[in-house]
């Protein structure tokens, strides 16, 4: 097949737009991005687990069924790189786990880089938030969240927990202005 979308490589508006390039470059850098680009497909949940498109063994060009199947030239099963790119998020406070990925993942928000592993596999999952605070994430943050597959399983597995603040009416505490809250 032929390299098909819109090669600014937008994020998806209140979903995932799942780029592939078929190099193992998680920095994309805009010599490679370009001329390795290869396809898309949108992924609608706010969770990603690579695994309801595309097996471990297999690349993103796999996912050939549903709504929103892969459009694009082929991408080897070895050797290649994906990019989640989504803004809009159900407004919350996030914590962001790593549930499982292979081989490389880099996780940015709204344009800062917050995770980086740069060594391939883990089977141990990460949760992190910056400076053990959480993500205020919302209709205009930005997430994007890159894998790089150099041989073997291919797989990335991502969850967002909403931890919302919780306020009683008999509080005093003044320092969720600004915040989400869930009031009890």
């Amino acid at each position: 097949g032929l390299t098909k979308g819109d090669r600014t490589y937008p994020y998806g508006i209140n979903s995932w737009n799942v780029y592939a390039f078929s190099t193992a470059d998680i920095s994309l850098p805009s010599t490679n991005y370009a001329s390795s680009y290869a396809g898309t497909y949108t992924d609608p949940n706010l969770n990603i687990n690579t695994n309801t498109y595309w097996g471990n063994q297999a690349s993103p060009s796999a996912y050939t069924t549903g709504s929103t199947p892969y459009q694009g030239a082929p991408v080897p099963n070895n050797n290649f790189t994906i990019t989640y790119k989504r803004q809009g998020f159900p407004c919350g406070r996030y914590e962001i786990k790593l549930d499982n990925w292979d081989d490389v993942v880099q996780v940015n928000v709204d344009g800062i880089q917050y995770y980086s592993n740069p060594s391939p596999g883990s089977n141990v999952a990460v949760q992190f938030s910056p400076t053990e605070q959480y993500f205020n994430l919302n209709k205009n943050s930005k997430v994007e969240i890159r894998l790089r597959e150099d041989g073997g399983d291919a797989f990335l597995k991502v969850s967002f927990i909403n931890n919302p603040l919780t306020f009683s009416t008999n509080s005093t505490n003044s320092s969720v202005s600004g915040k989400p809250i869930q009031i009890t």
